[in-house]
């Protein structure tokens, strides 16, 4: 499965995490999105706001929804304790920004009307990890990474996987290959597969305001929207839209 979409102008994506999701949490998984892509592009478009504000927004709506991983929800060590990592990047300059309160990763890339663009990743980890453990989400080119001159990713999995593969770096050099986007997703995604197993999940938003979606898992929730339409979905070719 993978989206693209050519698009002008202000743009926020979301994610909400690359899992198996019950049939009874799928509409609240989306509810979760949509909100944090709407509370995001307010912010977007308020005065002086940038790619990063966006990005922040985002990932502080999902951190503050029990449905997801992140933030004030969380999962449990081997010994009992929790730990939430949250990152973002802008430009070429990757930056731990925090360590946070305490399931799936969420995240968020954005574009603001400069140009510039931002990742943001967040997670709860994995349940029953080792003390100490350190996941991709922290870590440039594993989470996330934004280059302006490129553009913006952020992804979601298993991190022992991700931090292999180095997922988030390798889509945006695959961008400066050549690829278009949908086919540096899903070409970095079936290597992440292919030589580790384990399923993963990614949003971009390119230099050039195309947004692409790709996942290799069974389910991942998804939102971008735009100055007239909010796209989303969860399931594998999923895309609904809703004029704003």
């Amino acid at each position: 499965m993978a989206h693209m979409e050519h698009l002008s102008g202000p743009i926020v994506i979301v994610h909400g995490g690359a899992s198996t999701v019950p049939d009874s949490m799928v509409q609240a998984k989306l509810n979760g999105v949509k909100a944090a892509a709407n509370r995001a592009f307010e912010r977007l478009m308020s005065t002086g706001a940038t790619a990063v504000d966006a990005v922040e927004a985002a990932v502080v709506s999902m951190e503050n929804d029990p449905n997801f991983n992140a933030g004030s929800t969380f999962v449990l060590n081997s010994r009992g304790w929790t730990l939430s990592i949250y990152t973002y990047c802008r430009s070429k300059c990757v930056v731990l920004q925090t360590v946070r309160r305490d399931h799936d990763t969420v995240g968020a890339v954005a574009i603001d009307s400069q140009g510039k663009v931002a990742s943001a990743t967040s997670t709860g980890g994995i349940t029953g990890k080792l003390p100490g453990r350190v996941g991709d989400t922290p870590l440039p080119g594993c989470g996330g990474y934004a280059d302006n001159k490129v553009g913006a990713v952020s992804v979601t999995g298993h991190g022992e996987m991700i931090m292999r593969s180095i997922l988030s770096a390798r889509i945006i050099t695959n961008l400066e290959r050549g690829l278009q986007p949908k086919e540096a997703l899903s070409q970095a995604l079936q290597l992440t597969k292919s030589r580790t197993s384990g399923g993963a999940g990614a949003i971009l938003v390119t230099a050039d305001s195309k947004v692409a979606v790709d996942f290799s898992t069974s389910q991942m929730p998804w939102a971008y929207r735009t100055l007239t339409t909010l796209h989303y979905g969860i399931h594998p070719n999923d895309h609904h839209i809703e004029k704003i």
